[in-house]
């Protein structure tokens, strides 16, 4: 049904799982790029926003996110627009989240469209040194 590979620095073995380690920027782009959904979970977090750096490689990449629903996300993220969101710490509830977008390739395009334009428009180079310099002065 799904295939499903997690990257991560920690030696894991799952069943059924292709687990990925040590890979290089260029093999994490292919996966990004080649991927349908990029899911970040986590645990319940209400001030951190926890897997953010993913988020937005994935956003960058065109590839659409689904997230631990956290407060901090949704500062920087809309729901159903530029991300989705599933319960943390509830297996049942992105389960059921990932069966709902999984074959809805419209809303999965504009999410991927929406995505990637807010981190062209908001979340650049330029923006993000702007914050940092009114961050220091």
């Amino acid at each position: 049904k799904y295939k499903t590979i997690i990257v991560t620095t920690n030696k894991i073995s799952c069943k059924g799982v292709e687990i990925k380690s040590g890979i290089t920027n260029d093999e994490l782009l292919e996966l990004y790029h080649g991927a349908r959904i990029i899911i970040t979970p986590s645990v319940k977090l209400l001030t951190e926003s926890s897997g953010l750096s993913t988020t937005v490689q994935a956003m960058a990449c065109g590839t659409p996110v689904l997230s631990s629903d956290s407060p901090a996300m949704r500062e920087l993220f809309k729901e159903d627009e530029e991300i989705f969101y599933f319960e943390p710490e509830k297996s049942e509830n992105l389960e059921k989240k990932l069966n709902e977008l999984w074959g809805n390739n419209l809303l999965l395009e504009r999410v991927s469209k929406n995505g990637r334009a807010i981190i062209e428009n908001k979340f650049n180079s330029i923006n993000m040194a702007k914050q940092l310099d009114e961050i220091i002065q």
